[in-house]
Parts: C-alpha cells; sequence; structure tokens
C-alpha cells in the first residue's frame, strides 16, 4: 500500500484547492452596485498585488476600465481596454498561449488558464474603447468602431476549425449595430460626411430592425443635414442594469454518455475506471434582469423635449446567445478533460503495477476526488452593464441641463432623476454617460465637454 501513497496524495492535494473568480467577482459587484467606488477601487488594488491572481489580471484589468470609466478618467480607462484587447488578440493568434498551460488545464480545469475572453467581450472591448474616445477627444471613435465589425467576422469566420468539425457554431453570431452606429453619428456632424453616415446607418437597420432610431437617423443622413442651423445634437448614452453572470451548472448529457464508456473500459481490461463523478461541470451564462426598461432625456426641466433612450446593444442577451452557440463544445471540452483523467489514473494503475483489490480502490478513490475537484471556469467580465442605450437630442447652441430619468414602464423606479450641465456647439456632438444599474447611479454623469 506504501507505494500508492504517494501518488494518491499527489493527486488529492496538489491538484486541488479553491481558485474560483466567482467570490471575487461578487464582491466586486457588490461595491460597485452600491456605487461605493472607494471601496471598489481598494479591492480592485488589492487583488492586483497578490500573486495568485496572476492568471486573473487581464480580467482585473478590464473591470478596473469600468471603474475609472464611471469616475470620467476616460484615458485610463482607454488604456487598459488597449492593453487586454492586444492580449487578447495574442492569445487568438497563439503567440502568448502557454502549451503547458493548456497540457494543465486538462489535469485540473479551464481555471489553470490565463484568461483570455469570451468572443462578446473581445468584441465589447471594441465598443467601450469607441465609448471613452467619444467622452474624451473622438480622434479614435471612428477607428475603434470599424475594429468592432472586424473583430465580430474574424470570430465568425475562425469559428468552423478541426475542434468543431464542418460546421460552424460562430455562424448564428449576430453583427452588433453599435459600430456602423457610431460611425455613422461620427460622420454625420463632418462637413462631407452625409453619403458615409447614410451607409452606416443602412448597417444599423439591417443588423437592429428593433431600433427604431436608426430608421430616422438614416433618413435625416440622407435627406436632411446633422442639425438645423445655430443648433447642435447632444448623444445620451446610458449602460443600463446588471451584465451577465457565469454560474457552474451540471450537464447531464455528457455524463450520460462518459458512464457508458466507462462500463465498456472496465469490462475490456483488467483494470477498473474510476467511476464517473455525476455531473460534469460546465460554466453557463446567466441573464441578469434589468429593473429599467429605459430612461427619459429632456431639457432644462421642459419634458416637452423628452426623448427616451433606446437599446442598440443588449449584452445579457447576446452573451447568452453565444454561449448556446457554443453549449455543444463547451461539453465537449469537460468530457476530453474527464477522459484524460480517468487515462491518467487508468496509466498509473499500470505504472505502479496494481494487482491488488486495495491498490485497484485506492487509485479509484483518487480519481474520484480529482475529478470531484474540478471546477467550471466562471470568469467573466462581471462589471459590465446589461445593456447600452442611447437617445438623441437636438438642442439650441449654448448651456443646457439635461435631466436623465430611468423609468419602469409608465413611471420612473423611484430612484429619481440625476442631472448635468452641458455646452452645446453649432453644428456638432456633445456626449453624455451614466452607468445607471438597479439600485441608481454609479459614479457621476459625464459629459464630453
Amino acid at each position: 500500500m506504501k507505494r500508492y501513497l504517494p501518488l494518491f496524495l499527489i493527486i488529492c492535494f496538489a491538484l486541488t484547492g479553491c481558485r474560483t473568480y466567482q467570490h471575487k467577482a461578487d464582491t466586486l459587484r457588490t461595491s460597485f452596485y452600491r456605487n461605493d467606488l472607494q471601496r471598489t477601487g481598494d479591492d480592485l488594488a488589492s487583488l492586483r498585488k497578490k500573486a495568485k491572481n496572476n492568471k486573473d489580471a487581464d480580467l482585473l484589468k478590464l473591470e478596473e476600465s469600468v471603474f475609472h470609466l464611471c469616475r470620467g478618467e476616460f484615458r485610463l480607462s482607454e488604456k487598459l481596454l488597449r492593453e487586454v484587447r492586444d492580449k487578447f488578440d495574442d492569445l487568438d493568434n497563439q503567440k502568448g498561449k502557454s502549451s503547458s498551460e493548456i497540457a494543465m488545464s486538462m489535469l485540473t480545469d479551464d481555471l489553470s488558464i490565463s484568461y483570455k475572453g469570451e468572443d462578446h467581450e473581445k468584441v465589447l472591448i471594441r465598443v467601450m474603447l469607441a465609448v471613452t474616445s467619444l467622452m474624451s477627444d473622438q480622434q479614435d471613435a471612428v477607428a475603434y468602431s470599424h475594429q468592432i465589425n472586424l473583430k465580430q467576422e474574424e470570430i465568425i469566420s475562425r469559428g468552423s476549425g478541426p475542434a468543431q468539425g464542418k460546421e460552424n457554431p460562430k455562424q448564428s453570431y449576430k453583427m452588433l449595430a453599435v459600430g456602423p452606429y457610431i460611425t455613422g453619428l461620427m460622420w454625420e456632424a463632418t462637413a462631407a460626411g452625409q453619403h458615409e453616415a447614410a451607409r452606416a446607418y443602412e448597417k444599423v437597420t439591417q443588423w437592429a430592425p428593433y431600433f427604431s432610431a436608426g430608421k430616422t437617423d438614416l433618413r435625416r443622413a440622407q435627406t436632411s443635414m446633422h442639425s438645423q442651423q445655430g443648433n447642435g445634437v447632444v448623444y445620451v448614452i446610458t449602460l443600463l442594469g446588471k451584465g451577465p453572470r457565469k454560474v457552474q451548472v451540471s450537464a447531464d448529457v455528457t455524463q450520460a454518455a462518459l458512464f457508458i464508456a466507462d462500463r465498456i473500459v472496465s469490462m475490456t481490461s483488467k483494470h477498473s475506471v474510476p467511476p464517473t463523478i455525476a455531473p460534469v461541470p460546465i460554466p453557463e451564462i446567466v441573464e441578469t434582469p434589468c429593473r429599467f426598461l429605459y430612461v427619459d432625456v429632456f431639457a432644462n426641466g421642459n419634458r416637452a423635449t423628452r426623448v427616451s433612450t433606446e437599446t442598440i446593444t443588449d449584452i445579457n442577451h447576446i452573451a447568452r446567445e453565444q454561449f448556446e452557440a457554443n453549449r455543444n463544445w463547451i461539453i465537449a471540452r469537460a468530457a476530453a478533460r474527464r477522459i484524460m483523467k480517468k487515462a491518467a489514473i487508468y496509466g498509473a494503475k499500470e505504472l505502479t503495477g496494481t494487482d491488488s483489490w486495495a491498490g485497484e480502490v485506492l487509485w479509484d478513490v483518487a480519481g474520484v476526488i480529482w475529478e470531484a475537484t474540478e471546477e467550471a471556469d466562471t470568469r467573466c467580465w462581471s462589471l459590465l452593464p446589461g445593456k447600452i442605450q442611447v437617445a438623441r437630442l437636438e438642442l439650441p447652441a449654448g448651456d443646457h441641463e439635461i435631466t436623465l430619468e430611468p423609468m419602469s414602464g409608465a413611471s420612473s423606479y423611484g430612484t429619481g432623476s440625476y442631472r448635468k450641465s452641458v455646452r452645446v456647439s453649432d453644428g456638432r456632438n456633445t456626449f453624455v454617460l451614466a452607468y445607471i444599474a438597479d439600485e441608481g447611479l454609479i459614479g457621476e454623469v459625464q459629459t464630453s465637454d
């Protein structure tokens, strides 16, 4: 028995441990959505200092970028987003992917791999970059909006490969209208950009037919002008509600298939195979319901000027749809990991010359514990909003007070309204940004002027 004990202990203890990101994310979300940005900043700083969080470094930068966005620190937010964008691109191109991490993940779980982002997160990095540009000097807003489209096309084109077989599960991904929308509003404010704006808005109407403002924008770009002489435009961007989360769930179908495979191997071999622990853990995207439907926007206390924000990007819905498209691949990876672990136990029995009932039981128990320690990779960009909504308000050049009033159905939810003074320039765009979660405004209402 003694010759089996060292390897038994290695499997049981060396490959285990509490490595979940969920607890960290829950702590951040709690302080952030309570608008306790001081506590959120302290928590982020503490997490960055811990060596055990190195594999989550890029994910922490994404969380921090939203924190700085709500504080109006757009340059710092943009810097962090650019760093993560480039790192994720390197991982996608195999430049920064560690083969040792991949190998270890098959013996433990995906928490052994440095986080490389979900498909929707890679696209939303570009969306948030465009927003930070709109709120600062606006010089790179169009470039970032083009990157939104290009990244989506790249992700879809890479969706078919050896891992997925002939079918491309990502072919069902829907293009996000927010990219051409930002392109359109930027071109529309230039002297000779009406044609380019119309082309962009046409994509908006195709990709987001539910977005009624897109049709209005297209007609204006085709037949009119950016704004009447002496007027400018205020674009209100609201980050509304709480974004998607990941939770660990069971994949029962995969478990059933593995159980049959276990028994076949056991019956045809001289060694038993550790029994499958049902079920196989996978990370599932969960949408977070949003209490607010939209935000009413009006100027100078005059409700006659009121417009309502509309959803241009439903982040919760997009994340869920993409998860469903890839569900079979996620389960397949979990199944492959389970098979690798069983093969390792089988090989260990061969290596150690196991030939007794007690030895078989010892190794089987080790295998059961090994499999039971698996955790689904529930890491995600946890401070994303649930939706991105926009509204357009044309006003005379000069100083105005803009009021934002979150609405749930026909009445406000009861969190009150939020006001911000803006300066409107003739023929120019001014941008207002607010992150409004279920408990109310986070940080302050920001303006680009």
